[in-house]
């Protein structure tokens, strides 16, 4: 069960002491870190900035798109086909690792995703180009969420919609010319 208030006591010496969790033991006991500060606020900034510190830094959420990139492709190199394997290294090495490469994962958001999208339409690529890559970065978010524990939600990102071509029909006249 994880605790997410912030604990602060006053202590001995006209002291405040606060006290936040950066990690689990084996057994699974809570690893406290503590903090002190002269007034309540100064101890309570404390416990925020430490527990932003240790949910990023120490539990693995720093880690980038690139390098979780790496370990991805190691993971589906021998579940997709040769030819799959180099469509999605082309993907990610043209579009997305210039982009997102050294940003955190931790750190998308649907916002960003959705600029990017925008960003490639307005470059003059293909609605369902786009579609493509975004479907093989979230399939790479998705890795990344069950292999390091933390929360990504891809559900407002919109992808963008393919247009269907409408169909002509040929008339009986061109039909005929044609079969001739």
């Amino acid at each position: 069960m994880e605790k997410s208030s912030v604990n602060i006591t006053f202590r001995k010496g006209r002291r405040f002491m606060g006290k936040f969790i950066v990690g689990y033991d084996d057994r699974g006991k809570a690893q406290y870190q503590y903090v002190y500060g002269k007034t309540y606020d100064e101890a309570e900034s404390k416990v925020l900035i430490g527990q932003e510190v240790a949910s990023r830094y120490l539990s693995g959420r720093y880690i980038t798109v690139g390098t979780v990139y790496i370990e991805w492709l190691n993971a589906v190199v021998n579940r997709v086909k040769e030819s799959t394997l180099a469509n999605y290294k082309a993907k990610f090495e043209k579009h997305i690792l210039p982009v997102f490469g050294d940003v955190p994962c931790a750190d998308l958001s649907a916002g960003r995703v959705n600029e990017y999208i925008n960003q490639k339409l307005a470059d003059g690529l293909f609605a369902s180009y786009v579609r493509d890559i975004i479907m093989v970065f979230k399939a790479l978010l998705s890795y990344a969420q069950e292999e390091y524990s933390f929360k990504l939600s891809m559900k407002n990102v919109v992808l963008p919609k393919v247009e269907r071509k409408q169909i002509e029909r040929i008339s009986d006249v061109e039909q005929k010319k044609l079969t001739e």
